[in-house]
């Protein structure tokens, strides 16, 4: 197979098999919701455990779509819209790597000690 770079987008398109179609197109709706939480939520944590913490949250969500799903005959959009969340997460933790701060780090580690017995 060429590389991609010497091909056409519709070129692309038309080689790619059932299951890479599906992927892409789910990885375009994690994209714009990356993009959407990005601009509704601008800050993000320096700390790896916050930023870990909003990721545990929306994974969280997904369980709990998926519990709905199953015993109180909710939607599977819901799973699926909650899943396309958590992985915008995953991707904006992904992304924070090169923002984290170990100062900030040290303050979380201060703020959540716990007391001496």
């Amino acid at each position: 197979m060429n590389p991609i770079y010497n091909r056409t987008k519709e070129t692309i398109l038309t080689e790619l098999s059932a299951f890479e179609k599906e992927t892409l197109i789910h990885l375009l709706e994690v994209a714009q919701e990356l993009e959407r939480s990005s601009r509704k939520h601008p800050k993000w944590p320096t700390d790896v455990i916050h930023c870990v913490a909003i990721m545990g949250e929306e994974a969280g969500e997904t369980v709990q779509a998926a519990i709905d799903y199953a015993y109180k005959n909710k939607s599977i959009e819901g799973v699926n819209d909650e899943a396309i969340q958590t992985a915008a997460m995953c991707i904006r933790l992904l992304n924070s790597f090169g923002n984290l701060s170990p100062e900030a780090e040290k303050v979380t580690r201060q703020n959540t000690k716990r007391p001496q017995a």
